[in-house]
């Protein structure tokens, strides 16, 4: 056996660290925070710390500054290795806890150019910041612009135990004010104005106007009016005005000419219209128009745009046919002229009537102006006068029936023809053509003797009357028998140129038995109703000549059975 040797051993066991101490919970984002261990020499300490946190000093040590991020809940972790090895890690839970975010409203909208107020948030020992990293925390409440239309983040944090909470944004959007642009139309009276609206999303009208579209509106009103317009877009809205104005169409009025037929006539418009145009094409106010039958014509005025059109009617009247009657006529005479064809007429001798009676000393034109509706022609007409012959003759003296032939001298003047009417009812042969005829008269009597004397149109007549004288005589019977057989039954005288006659008869014994006052008166032979009886009447007849010389004759007439 052999000798022992011997070495001595130190025996050493593996370190027990201690308990990590330090802080918990911790605030995200917390820097400068120890972790220890109790040392042990010759001792080394390896350190890990959760995801998120850095080691900002003595790794390896006994004791570390740690700097936390935001993230969640970890665990620092130590293993201390000694000279005999590395002993249990030891661990110790870190809480990173956090206060809330502060409670906000996000987003605000505002429209540009309106008053903002200050930023608010709900929560303990807010800070503003204006960047959602690092920055300076500002414990007044910003108060957005809104001068220009953009969007902008701000950010709120509140501190509560010392720990300051994660941000909050609040998004502040400024929107732009539409630039809302609308027509402002032109129209007539009666007419329907449409209004276009521009510039924004949406529109709504103000009374009396009616929405026609996404973008329009109409009206109609009856004077000039505006309409107000409010766009809006995002909220946001601006107004504007349509202003419609209303023009009235022009006042025209227009003459209605009558003429007669072949004539012109001139139209004129008068009123407040700055521009016509006639239905001839004729753009200026007064035309010079000739139709030939009655016509209307249109005109349309125009101011401002707006147009009104009125007709006038030229009416033609037709010329009459004035037509008037001439005559011949002897000096001396009157004449009748008639005029036909108008309606009244004016003659040249101032009468108004369609007929005149003129009686002109020599051939004479008389002209007569005939009018119907305004139109008027002439017409003459022309009395010719002729020369007036003068019929005359030689009255015939008183004659008989010892002389019966008549020699007529004619002594007319003016005259070419001669009829004579000899007044002979008693005469085939009772007329003469001749200058100076001769004419046989048959029967005593009054003849009235006429001369027609004549040069073609004109004619005078002469009459004279002369007496064709008998030759007296006186014849009365001796002798009658009133017996009633039709011979000698009447008792008369009978006689030429006798101008009065009266016979009376007496009886024997003086006794008147008949009178008679005519030699038309005869006696029938009968006194008191009853023939008288045969005898002896005496008779007295007293009677006148045509040269009323008297004549008396005494004597007897016998009545027979």
């Amino acid at each position: 056996q052999g000798q022992a040797v011997s070495y001595a051993v130190a025996v050493t066991t593996l370190p027990v660290t201690s308990a990590i101490t330090g802080t918990t919970p911790v605030c995200p984002n917390a820097t400068g925070v120890i972790y220890s261990v109790t040392n042990t020499a010759g001792s080394t300490y390896n350190w890990a710390v959760p995801a998120g946190a850095s080691i900002t000093a003595g790794q390896g040590t006994n004791q570390i500054t740690v700097s936390f991020g935001a993230a969640g809940n970890g665990t620092v972790t130590v293993t201390e290795t000694g000279t005999c090895g590395a002993g249990n890690a030891v661990t110790y839970n870190v809480v990173i806890s956090a206060p809330a975010a502060p409670v906000v409203v996000s987003p605000l909208t505002y429209c540009q150019n309106n008053v903002a107020l200050p930023l608010t948030a709900t929560g303990i020992s807010l800070l503003w910041y204006s960047t959602a990293v690092g920055g300076i925390g500002n414990a007044a409440a910003p108060i957005p612009s809104t001068l220009v239309a953009i969007t902008t983040d701000y950010f709120v944090t509140q501190t509560i135990a010392g720990c300051e909470s994660p941000m909050a944004t609040i998004t502040v959007v400024i929107n732009p004010v539409p630039i809302v642009i609308v027509t402002s139309p032109t129209i007539c009276n009666g007419a329907i104005a449409t209004m276009t609206a521009s510039g924004a999303a949406s529109y709504s009208w103000s009374a009396g106007a009616t929405t026609s579209g996404a973008t329009t509106a109409t009206a109609s009103p009856a004077a000039t009016s505006s309409y107000t317009v409010t766009g809006t877009s995002l909220g946001c809205f601006a107004t504007a005005v349509s202003t419609v104005t209303v023009n009235y169409p022009p006042i025209i009025a227009v003459n209605f000419p009558a003429i007669c037929n072949g004539q012109s006539a001139t139209l004129t418009a008068t009123g407040n219209a700055t521009s016509y145009l006639w239905s001839t094409g004729a753009t200026t106010s007064s035309i010079t128009v000739s139709p030939v039958t009655t016509t209307s014509y249109t005109i349309t005025g125009t101011t401002s745009g707006c147009s009104n059109s009125v007709v006038s009617t030229v009416t033609v009247n037709s010329i009459p046919v004035v037509m008037v009657n001439s005559q011949t006529v002897c000096a001396g005479t009157s004449a009748v002229l008639t005029a036909t064809g108008a309606a009244t007429y004016l003659w040249n001798t101032g009468s108004v009537s369609n007929s005149i009676i003129v009686t002109p000393d020599s051939t004479t034109t008389y002209t007569v102006t005939g009018t119907t509706t305004g139109c008027s022609s002439t017409a003459t007409g022309t009395i010719t006068v002729n020369a007036m012959p003068v019929a005359n003759f030689t009255p015939p003296l008183t004659t008989n029936v010892l002389s019966p032939t008549v020699n007529f001298i004619n002594l007319s003047t003016n005259a070419l023809v001669w009829n004579w009417d000899f007044g002979d009812i008693y005469s085939t042969n009772n007329i003469s053509s001749l200058k100076n005829p001769s004419h046989e008269y048959s029967q005593i009597g009054t003849y009235c003797v006429v001369l027609t004397a004549s040069n073609g149109s004109c004619v005078d007549s002469a009459m004279h009357c002369f007496l064709l004288e008998g030759v007296f005589t006186f014849y009365i019977p001796n002798a009658f028998s009133p017996n009633g057989d039709g011979q000698n039954d009447e008792f008369f005288g009978v006689g030429e140129s006798i101008t009065s006659y009266q016979i009376t008869i007496f009886d024997r014994w003086g006794n008147q038995v008949f009178y008679g006052d005519t030699l038309n008166k005869h006696w029938d032979g009968t006194y008191m109703g009853r023939v008288v009886q045969e005898d002896v009447y005496v008779y007295i007849i007293n009677l006148k000549d045509n040269h009323n010389d008297d004549h008396k004759y005494l004597g007897s007439v016998t009545v027979l059975h």
